[in-house]
């Protein structure tokens, strides 16, 4: 693990006064300043002795950036996974009404606008590639880089693909399968495998198609949850498909007579469904790991198709929900929705009648929204990995840094493919809440970075990071800037602190996961995430001091330099390793390294005739 030094940058082009850059290197620009004055320069320092390696970093054309569409659909696409498929269910048995639930809904929707304007403000003062990376290095300096190593940590170890995934192989399980057969576990397993192995394989190849792909699928949501609604329409008006074997239950507006009766008077369920609620609207944050691929705005208003695609989508993705919800209630009864194996599937058959092709549609609308998700989070979370390795902070960032000759971050893919699939085998799926603590282990640790950067942003006028050429900071997400700003970053971070405080209550996982098998204790999530944190600190420690005590110095310098392979300015990222004189680890070289030779040229000699 390397030991990070400031890197030292040589620009050759002068940046404007926003910070972008004339030429195509601006999406590759991820070096905010600390102080706050984006002119100032590191000193060009030349290591002397040592190792140097060289990675490239090549930037995406212009005419490659995300417009406003394929902005809205990597959004859209994060969003609406399979929460909305499954929290429906999980919040109306924890709050036993339905009038309650599409309240707990709306508030999900208030808090999300809160979380929505936390990142277009830090989106619109860094529009880097990273995100949440640089946002964090950047307001939480002291002690230098120890936040930034602890982000690092989670977003490598658990990214957050593997419940999509899972879930993904499990519905193909289910639309190929007859519907009282038993869904294998390795063998879902296998298929979480073959998704994410798909969509790395596909962005490495070519992220034109990848992204195409990624508009397609974010359609196809949209338009599987506008039908929901339609059908939810249809059934208040009492209209349903004629079939001979319909489900003799109440439908239509008999369902919602009742609404706010029977509601329950336990607290706590009300804040499991609010935090089911919560996790179901996660994902509009990311746009903001690739904003230097998103396309720039006319001049004075550069962030325009960033600011309106996280606002179209969340807006869309609020409207469709509780669409989605006031079309369950309507149709099914409230002991229907507890009670489902498959609240979709069950829904379907009420509206269309009883048949294996409602099972079969419910499951392929799941795993295209499910793959969908996996193709959004990771052409996001590759990038970020990307500059993680960029930063030094990982073995080997020179491998992991580099860009392919197919012009996408394959060696990051790689990267990411090695821990997804990790965490998919390590999910314990025997287990009834195996998936439920897997599924929501990142979502889990997401909101300590919530936490910090919703506090960050109410210091912000007094944090000199947020300056720009030593002028006060000043919102620029609203025009009642401040105002508004205050309060929504208060209701963000007691939102995520409510999540964190509810996670450690004792909690009845048989009665959530609907079984009465033996489970995992309540408390494995929240203790999985403090041992990722701790090995972040942990991994600060080891490279902050210890490798310097054995006399390991390391140093990033990167330097922009015109490509006649590629025709545009490129990043070379030059990591240079030196061990000091008279140092143990020295010492320990200098006596092995002969031996090491001797032995290889023995291992390799030429065998005898």
């Amino acid at each position: 693990m390397e030991n990070l030094i400031e890197p030292v940058v040589v620009r050759l082009r002068p940046k404007a006064e926003d910070g972008s850059r004339s030429s195509e290197l601006g999406a590759l620009e991820a070096d905010p300043p600390n102080n706050g004055d984006n002119s100032e320069k590191a000193p060009n320092v030349e290591p002397k002795g040592g190792r140097a390696v060289q990675a490239v970093l090549v930037p995406v054309k212009r005419q490659d950036h995300l417009g406003l569409i394929s902005t809205t659909a990597l959004i859209i696409n994060k969003i609406i996974g399979t929460g909305i498929y499954v929290s429906p269910q999980v919040v109306l048995s924890a709050t036993g009404s339905k009038g309650v639930s599409l309240m707990i809904w709306i508030a999900g929707g208030v808090m999300t606008w809160a979380g929505l304007y936390i990142y277009l403000e830090y989106g619109m003062r860094w529009p880097v590639t990273g995100g949440e990376l640089y946002y964090v290095d950047n307001v939480f300096s002291k002690p230098h880089r120890f936040f930034t190593y602890i982000f690092a940590s989670m977003f490598i170890l658990i990214n957050g693909v593997q419940g999509n995934a899972l879930q993904f192989g499990k519905e193909v399980i289910i639309a190929s399968s007859p519907s009282s057969a038993t869904i294998n576990k390795n063998l879902e397993k296998l298929f979480a495998v073959l998704i994410i192995t798909f969509v790395c394989q596909l962005q490495a190849y070519s992220r034109v198609i990848y992204v195409r792909i990624s508009n397609t699928l974010a359609v196809l949501k949209v338009f599987s949850l506008f039908f929901i609604a339609v059908c939810g329409l249809a059934a208040l008006a009492n209209s349903r498909a004629k079939a001979s074997d319909e489900i003799p239950t109440p439908y239509g507006r008999e369902d919602l007579s009742n609404a706010f009766s029977s509601a329950s008077n336990d607290p706590y369920q009300y804040g499991l469904a609010l935090l089911s609620v919560m996790r179901a609207f996660l994902g509009y944050e990311n746009a903001n790991f690739v904003l230097t691929e998103v396309r720039a705005g006319p001049q004075g208003d550069e962030r325009q198709t960033f600011r309106r695609a996280v606002k179209t989508s969340v807006l869309t993705t609020c409207f469709l929900y509780i669409m989605v919800n006031v079309a369950f209630f309507a149709v099914c009864t409230n002991d229907e929705i507890i009670n489902a194996p498959d609240t979709l599937s069950f829904f379907l058959q009420k509206v269309f009648g009883i048949s294996k092709q409602a099972t079969i549609g419910s499951a392929v609308m799941i795993a295209f929204s499910a793959a969908g998700s996996v193709i959004a989070l990771t052409f996001a979370n590759v990038r970020v990995k990307q500059e993680i390795a960029r930063m030094g902070l990982v073995p080997v960032p020179e491998y992991w840094s580099k860009t392919s000759h197919r012009r996408t971050p394959a060696h990051a893919l790689f990267l990411h493919w090695i821990f997804s699939v990790i965490c998919i085998a390590i999910t314990p799926l025997s287990n009834p809440a195996g998936f439920l603590i897997m599924s929501t282990l990142y979502s889990y640790l997401h909101t300590y970075i919530g936490i910090l950067l919703g506090v960050g942003l109410l210091f912000a006028p007094w944090i000199k990071s947020f300056q720009v050429k030593g002028e006060k900071w000043k919102p620029q997400s609203s025009m009642l800037g401040w105002w508004l700003l205050a309060p929504l970053a208060v209701i963000y971070v007691l939102s995520n602190a409510f999540v964190l405080i509810l996670s450690w209550f004792p909690a009845n996982l048989q009665s959530v996961t609907r079984t009465t098998q033996q489970t995992l204790p309540y408390y494995t999530g929240p203790v999985a995430g403090l041992g990722i944190i701790a090995f972040g600190i942990m991994w600060w420690t080891w490279d902050t001091y210890i490798l310097p005590f054995l006399g390991y110095r390391f140093q990033v310098k990167e330097s922009e330099e015109w490509s006649d392979r590629w025709q545009m300015d490129i990043l070379c990222l030059n990591f240079h390793r030196t061990l000091d004189d008279g140092s143990l680890s020295k010492r320990v070289v200098n006596f092995c390294s002969p031996i090491v030779r001797w032995l290889w040229k023995y291992v390799s000699r030429e065998p005898a005739a």
